[in-house]
């Protein structure tokens, strides 16, 4: 740190310009702060901020073809696997990256070790920034801060502010050394700017009052774009002497200004910044105390400032310009073992990274506010009980299933304990322990689940009050996967009634979600058309309500371009499968359940479009996906394996047919039974092989019996 990484990459950029279309800065040391900066390069790229941000990476691969040459700096990052998702590769450009870390061989290609100035350069530098001429104290100095370029610019600007000279800052450095060290730095902390710092620190308080103590409220921030206005709009909640500058508009400024005069910030109209080493040199300075003090003050702060409703697309900025600052100032926090609380913050930071469908850090975000409410309210308090119902669903979506189901369960035994067995808090928990038995097929304990919240639901609020309307929609779904296609029927009818019964015209999630269970069952009965139509209203609804790229309206778009194959319209599925396809591999970062369900859509409409030789990888795809996040003879294995098996017959390979259509009978069989319309499905590809094996026989019977099995599970 401190050795002028983002200084050199700063001054290529400077130099070679000229050179590039655009060049663009990303702040690469949180997640966060690079999902931000590359929202604000797709703005000003597209001249437009109402995309939705969870299309960032899309939207910036496409316009960057467009500004050929381009140069673009990750700067400070961690290591590759944070940068790995966000890589451009549209077009033609350059990429650097400044870090710490040296394990970039797989992403980079070239890598280059940045060394501390030579000893004559150091000399150099600090004579041509203080016009102070004499050799032997420059060559002192440099050789007392080690040649690091960071605290040679210090020193240099101390010597300037304060109108002394090198030989008197020399001396200085031999008086302040043993005080300041006395604390025990870090192992790859610079020592030799700790000096440095503690007398620009002296100087910048003896010319603006509050400077000192500004600069340590910035010290447990994260380092860049720390919100100019953060101060001024929270003064009442400071110490003094900050409250009383940061209530006075011209004292702050001057407080601004004398840190800048120093070089220990830099600042513009909006926004302060500061390096890493001169703030963890201002947080080793102080006492135990003060350290405690203002980490939570900081916390306070951030707290008040952070919106109260996250998912509203109105506080979107504030809550992507103030997360790295949650969560390097809960960092410290859970450093210093700070008794301020830091959960309720920390859950509405997730709550804002759910709402954009940021899976991973809204998975983060959620397991440090759980850790910090076991370690303040308890083991078994509701804040942890809370937490866990917020953890679980986004885990269920990672498809982290074990550890959703787990979660979920500690968070009903938690309300059980404290609240009773019929509290309403339960309905949501139950739910997802529902979901999470549902996926893993374990389809009695998820009917449990489902029922037991649903009676809630009905001795707490009714039997027709709409909020028994998710509850209901899981049962659907339950009874769909188990082939109880009239029960799933009466029970997607009975939300509509609900529903439309409602007063208003409310056109909710909830109304969505129940033109989607509407849409599956009528597509698992054959009946196409009005599949369609509730499918299309679902999609219109999540599309209105979360915007087009978000992962309801993903979900949805795959959902109707199986319908629109049934239907013939073929082509419009292939486009909004590829779409769908596409947005969620965004989403979740690679592969993952939900992008295999659309990958069978995607070959389903392929092969019925007369593509089977396109259609061969994504359904393969959509195996290998199952594969990995399944054990082997999970139902959803089976899924693809049936259209995989009429693909392998279209392309002449009735070996490969056959391999295909009996591991997918094994499966189907052992999980489904053969009276369910996955059955049927697979009876109808065997039908296609034995009619193409001349055995028209043997077609026919197959395919009366299958059509047997779906006229029964319309009717059960």
């Amino acid at each position: 740190g401190g050795v002028g990484k983002s200084t050199l990459a700063t001054e290529y950029a400077h130099r070679f310009h000229q050179e590039y279309q655009l060049v663009w800065w990303v702040r690469a040391e949180q997640t966060a702060s690079v999902i931000e900066d590359l929202a604000k390069l797709a703005a000003v790229l597209t001249g437009r901020t109402d995309f939705d941000h969870a299309d960032i990476l899309t939207v910036l691969q496409s316009e960057l073809a467009h500004c050929e040459p381009w140069l673009i700096i990750y700067d400070n990052a961690q290591g590759p696997a944070m940068l790995r998702d966000a890589w451009p590769d549209g077009g033609i450009g350059h990429v650097i990256v400044t870090s710490r870390a040296d394990t970039w061989a797989d992403l980079v290609n070239d890598t280059i070790t940045v060394e501390v100035f030579s000893h004559d350069d150091a000399i150099t530098l600090l004579q041509a920034r203080t016009h102070d001429r004499d050799y032997l104290s420059s060559a002192e100095v440099a050789d007392q801060l080690g040649r690091l370029p960071l605290a040679l610019v210090q020193a240099a600007a101390y010597v300037t502010q304060t109108k002394t000279t090198l030989q008197h800052y020399s001396r200085l450095i031999e008086e302040q050394t043993g005080p300041m060290l006395a604390t025990a730095p870090p192992s790859d902390y610079d020592s030799s700017v700790a000096t440095t710092w503690s007398m620009s620190i002296a100087g910048a308080s003896a010319r603006a009052r509050g400077a000192r103590e500004l600069l340590i409220f910035c010290s447990y921030l994260a380092p860049e774009r720390i919100p100019r206005a953060l101060v001024p709009e929270h003064a009442v909640h400071l110490p003094a002497p900050l409250s009383e500058i940061a209530a006075d508009p011209v004292g702050y400024d001057f407080a601004v200004a004398a840190l800048t005069q120093y070089s220990l910030l830099s600042a513009d109209a909006s926004h302060l910044s500061l390096h890493r080493l001169v703030q963890l040199t201002v947080r080793l300075s102080l006492p135990e105390s003060e350290q405690l003090a203002w980490s939570a003050t900081v916390v306070r702060v951030l707290s008040r400032a952070f919106p109260q409703t996250p998912r509203d697309p109105s506080v979107w900025a504030t809550c992507a310009e103030l997360t790295p600052h949650i969560l390097t100032a809960t960092a410290h926090s859970s450093q210093l073992r700070s008794m301020e609380p830091t959960g309720d913050l920390l859950v509405r930071a997730g709550a804002y990274h759910v709402a954009r469908d940021f899976l991973g850090p809204a998975a983060n975000l959620l397991q440090m506010a759980l850790r910090e409410f076991e370690q303040t309210e308890g083991a078994d308090s509701l804040d942890v009980a809370a937490a866990c119902g917020q953890l679980a669903p986004v885990l269920h979506k990672q498809a982290r299933l074990s550890e959703a189901l787990m979660v979920s369960q500690r968070a009903i035994r938690i309300k059980e304990r404290l609240l009773g067995t019929n509290d309403p808090s339960l309905i949501d928990d139950l739910c997802r322990l529902g979901g999470n038995f549902q996926e893993m097929f374990r389809l009695e304990e998820a009917e449990d689940s489902y029922q037991r919240a649903l009676t809630i639901t009905e001795n707490t609020y009714g039997v027709d009050d709409r909020r028994a309307l998710p509850v209901l929609g899981f049962l659907t779904t339950l009874n769909a996967r188990k082939g109880k296609l009239h029960t799933a029927l009466t029970l997607a009818e009975r939300q509509l009634q609900i529903d439309a019964a409602a007063s208003g015209d409310p056109c909710d999630r909830a109304t969505a979600t129940v033109h989607s269970k509407l849409g599956t069952v009528h597509f698992l009965r054959g009946e196409y058309a009005i599949a369609k139509v509730h499918k299309s209203r679902s999609l219109d609804l999540y599309t209105a309500l979360d915007g087009a790229e978000s992962y309801e309206a993903l979900r949805r778009r795959g959902a109707l371009a199986e319908i629109l194959v049934a239907l013939g319209d073929t082509r419009q599925a292939i486009e909004l499968a590829n779409q769908a396809i596409h947005g969620l591999t965004r989403i979740h970062g690679g592969d993952h359940p939900d992008i295999a369900t659309d990958l069978r859509v995607l070959g389903i409409a392929l092969l019925a479009d007369g593509h089977p030789e396109e259609a061969l990888a994504p359904l393969e795809h959509s195996v290998a996906i199952y594969e990995k996040f399944y054990e082997k003879d999970h139902p959803y294995v089976a899924h693809p394996l049936v259209p995989l098996a009429r693909t392998q017959l279209a392309l002449g390979d009735a070996g490969a047919a056959a391999v295909s259509l009996a591991r997918a009978r094994r499966i189907i069989k052992k999980r489904y039974g053969t009276h369910h319309p996955e059955y049927a499905d697979l009876l109808t590809a065997e039908s296609a092989v034995s009619l193409a094996a001349g055995d028209q026989t043997m077609a026919k019977q197959l395919e009366q019996e299958a059509t047997a099995i779906r006229d029964a599970a319309r009717k059960s």
